[in-house]
């Protein structure tokens, strides 16, 4: 499973940007969970460690990207991760 999680701001010109992505994405890979988090909304203590700057993205709790990644790049990835976790579920010859 692919979980995205999104770290923005308000007034920040790329968060808007990482928001559009965000949906885009959420769109076009129904299975992905996506959270966009408006770190306005979090005590500073609970901020990933990971978090310095907006945006971030974190895929599955690990740093992605600090910015909006390249949307195309990160359509690959997605589509790679879950075709390869399809095939480890369900390898050659089994259905």
């Amino acid at each position: 499973m692919v979980y995205l999680q999104v770290y923005v701001t308000k007034n920040c010109a790329f968060c808007e940007r990482s928001r559009a992505l965000a949906a885009a994405i959420a769109t076009d890979f129904p299975s992905v969970h996506i959270e966009i988090i408006d770190i306005a909304t979090l005590a500073k203590e609970s901020w990933p460690d990971a978090l310095f700057a907006t945006p971030t993205w974190l895929w599955n709790g690990q740093i992605y990207c600090l910015g909006t990644p390249d949307p195309g790049l990160l359509r690959q990835r997605i589509s790679a991760f879950i075709s390869s976790s399809l095939t480890t579920l369900h390898p050659k010859g089994y259905s």
